[in-house]
């Protein structure tokens, strides 16, 4: 096959791909939990509750990408008399697979990257650090009508604050909108 063939091709299948793109945003609350070492500590606390707020773009029907905003909640822990709060928050951007179960149920793989902000504090103050982690995700969804779907996910990173990292995640319930 030529090269102008090729490049043809690829330009039909794009547009024919953009025929089925759609765009949609999606809000889910649930749980959170660190991977942190209690080691030392007297009270240690790593669950808490978290959200998300994302915005994609479905390529095809398979393809897609989308970005986010993900609050993992705190983790809480005491050392001696000092109480240590940890937080941690995420940007994302990641590229998601789906794929069709039947017509009202689909799986979807997220993969990509996010900027962590972790943030330790103490009585004494607190420090904050940034740092570019892998992304990924799970999930399943069920449409309730044509835009309408309920969704279940798993969000899974890492937090680092003060040369100390450990990972995040987030199983979580929540709705998505198609557009």
């Amino acid at each position: 096959m030529s090269m102008k063939k090729m490049v043809l091709a690829a330009v039909l299948a794009a547009i024919a791909g953009s025929a089925s793109a759609q765009g949609y945003v999606g809000a889910v609350t649930g749980l959170t939990r660190y991977s942190v070492d209690c080691t030392g500590t007297t009270r240690c606390d790593k669950s808490d509750t978290g959200y998300k707020v994302y915005g994609g773009y479905q390529i095809n029907p398979h393809w897609g990408v989308e970005v986010g905003y993900t609050d993992f909640g705190k983790t809480k822990g005491t050392v001696g008399a000092l109480d240590l709060e940890v937080e941690a928050k995420a940007f994302s951007a990641v590229g998601v697979l789906r794929g069709q179960f039947s017509t009202d149920w689909s799986g979807v793989l997220r993969l990509g990257i996010a900027s962590v902000k972790s943030k330790l504090s103490t009585a004494f103050g607190s420090k904050s650090e940034s740092n570019v982690k892998a992304y990924a995700g799970i999930g399943l969804e069920y449409a309730l009508t044509n835009e309408l779907k309920v969704t279940a996910s798993g969000d899974f990173t890492d937090a680092e604050v003060e040369d100390q990292s450990g990972g995040v995640k987030m199983l979580s319930l929540g709705l998505q909108y198609g557009f």
